[in-house]
């Protein structure tokens, strides 16, 4: 049986990471999907496309569409390791792509992981997939200590804050500003994350979320252009895990782009390492 969720309830989370820790265990793979719809450009869109069999959740399948259609969106595919083969992964897919197009996208990327392809090393032939982009999945434990930079302070960022850091953010990453500002409020709003920003000099000069869920998972981390080199993403980073571990966190992950070896020795010299290699794949 086959079922579309916007969200999904406390008992269906439960069981997409028992499912998500099965698979994980069997493929030894490290990186998990985002199990929520909160930054998906259409709020009402079905994010998430399930499989069951005898009532147990067998399937889960994850749509990542954050920006507008016309824009590329992840897909998250996951299935119980005793049912692969059996045609489960197909009929979410055709599913999801049905959602997909009711709502504009045509162009659609799949989140795998280099281990998995080295383990079945006949899946890009047969699916006819091909790898466009590679991102390092790092992870940490070690316990923080900040040495303090001069003039650097970080706290949690604030609605009036909005306007200053999205102008920032759009810069850095090329996407528009509408865009940006409404990705910065949902983060906001969001009840499971956080949001920080990085002052020098009382000027906001940097931003980064925080998804706090298995882990906590930093995303959309920079630092304005004018401030970069001066070891100023290594301090942010480094206080805002200080500052989540007094609140208890003990587990961090971030990804980072495999040709973006400046960021890579950013969080290498925060403490993180890496984990797993995530490909993103397309069809040929």
């Amino acid at each position: 049986m086959i079922v579309e969720k916007i969200t999904l309830t406390d008992r269906e989370l439960k069981r997409a990471h028992e499912l998500i820790a099965a698979s994980q265990q069997f493929d030894h793979t490290a990186k998990e999907p985002y199990l929520s719809n909160r930054y998906n450009y259409f709020s009402q869109m079905p994010a998430f496309v399930l499989a069951y069999c005898d009532q147990k959740l067998v399937g889960l399948t994850m749509l990542y569409a954050d920006e507008e259609p016309g824009s590329e969106v992840e897909l998250s595919m996951i299935v119980a390791p005793a049912l692969r083969r059996q045609g489960i992964a197909t009929e979410m897919f055709e599913h999801a792509v049905r959602i997909l197009q009711k709502y504009g996208y045509s162009q659609y990327s799949f989140v795998s992981e280099k281990v998995f392809l080295q383990q079945n090393p006949d899946f890009l032939k047969k699916t006819a997939l091909t790898i466009t982009d590679s991102e390092y999945f790092m992870k940490t434990s070690k316990a923080i200590d900040v040495l303090p930079l001069q003039g650097l302070t970080v706290r949690q960022m604030t609605e009036d804050d909005v306007t200053e850091v999205a102008k920032s953010y759009s810069a850095s990453f090329e996407e528009p500003l509408t865009t940006t500002m409404n990705y910065l409020v949902q983060g906001l709003q969001d009840p499971t994350g956080l949001s920080f920003v990085l002052l020098y000099q009382g000027k906001i000069v940097g931003y980064c979320g925080v998804d706090c869920g298995q882990s906590d998972y930093f995303f959309g981390l920079f630092i304005a252009e004018n401030f970069r080199g001066r070891g100023f993403a290594t301090f942010f980073i480094k206080q805002m895990m200080a500052i989540l571990q007094k609140q208890g966190s003990r587990d961090f992950s971030i990804e980072v782009d495999c040709s973006n070896s400046a960021a890579i020795h950013v969080y290498q010299n925060a403490g993180f390492k890496i984990t797993s290699e995530v490909d993103y794949l397309v069809k040929k």
